[in-house]
């Protein structure tokens, strides 16, 4: 469980970055 956990960890940290990019710019273009 633990390697399952950290690997998926690996994968949204990526996915938050790109998340909290679209979203400061869905703010930007409101």
């Amino acid at each position: 469980m633990r390697v399952n956990v950290s690997s998926i960890n690996q994968i949204e940290q990526p996915i938050i970055k790109d998340n909290s990019k679209t979203i400061a710019q869905t703010i930007e273009e409101s």
